[in-house]
């Protein structure tokens, strides 16, 4: 009895199913706070992008599932999280990025008021703790000057960072 070799299409298969997914998933959230007059490109997105570890590990132990009883390997295990933690950031971030364009120079203006109001907030408890008024006033100006390609970039290198962290320890895990 012969049993069939683990293909690359398995890989592709369930990535393409979870990173499609926890991407367009974190863009209805972005929708979903817009249309209820939150600020969508305020710290509030961040909740929808914790799903993408959970979208990734999740890739990697279908695979592992889909193949018994062959083994993925290490090597298919990190590709099918990889894989997974890069469409969920692309879609994610260009999700991100549309959504700003349509919304209008207002939201992000809205947006470094928000983030300037933080930022004012913090400031009494970053010179206690020994921060300096110049690196202050740098990030005031930053936050002032912040566009939405800053937003989308952030955000894709947050999702990104986020899911590779997971897919590691994961793919090792699911490797067997």
């Amino acid at each position: 009895m012969s049993v069939a070799q683990p293909t690359p299409q398995g890989v592709w298969r369930w990535a393409l199913r979870f990173g499609v997914g926890v991407g367009v998933l974190c863009a209805l959230w972005l929708v979903l706070l817009q249309l209820t007059g939150n600020n969508p490109f305020g710290p509030k997105r961040l909740l929808a992008q914790f799903t993408v570890p959970i979208a990734v590990v999740a890739s990697q132990w279908a695979l592992r599932r889909s193949l018994q009883p062959e083994k993925p390997g290490v090597g298919r295990a990190l590709a099918v999280g990889g894989l997974t933690a890069i469409l969920a950031a692309l879609i994610a971030a260009s999700s991100l990025y549309s959504l700003g364009r349509s919304a209008g120079p207002e939201a992000l203006q809205r947006n470094r008021a928000e983030l300037i109001e933080i930022a004012r907030a913090e400031h009494e408890y970053l010179v206690a703790q020994g921060g300096s008024e110049a690196v202050y006033q740098q990030r005031l100006q930053q936050l002032g000057q912040l566009t939405m390609t800053d937003l989308a970039q952030n955000d894709f290198s947050k999702i990104l960072l986020l899911g590779l962290m997971f897919a590691l320890p994961a793919g090792v895990f699911f490797r067997e």
